[in-house]
């Protein structure tokens, strides 16, 4: 593993936290600002390239993800909007199958 690796490994969680952090303190939205900071990044000419694996994606990002969504979904919303989420959800599964 190279040094520049190393960075990167420990370098994005942090960026990241930092990112979010700023994000609740402004009171933004998290999750969106760090997709609008990792394209900013990605546009970025001399950050290199990495590829991630499917399998590191599903196994190691997916799930907190998924976690801290559902920790931070209300329950009384979801109830309220439970048609639109079930006519999204399917619809998505269809169109990405």
């Amino acid at each position: 593993m190279t040094a520049q690796h190393l960075l990167f490994l420990l370098g994005v969680p942090f960026f990241s936290v930092v990112v979010s952090a700023l994000a609740r303190r402004r009171e933004l939205s998290g999750p969106l600002v760090l997709v609008v900071v990792g394209i900013v990044v990605s546009i970025v000419p001399f950050i290199p390239d990495y590829e991630l694996q499917p399998e590191f994606v599903l196994m190691i990002l997916l799930p907190p993800l998924l976690y801290q969504a559902a920790v931070e979904t209300s329950v009384p919303s979801l109830r309220e909007n439970w048609s639109a989420v079930l006519i999204l959800s399917v619809a998505m599964v269809l169109v990405t199958t």
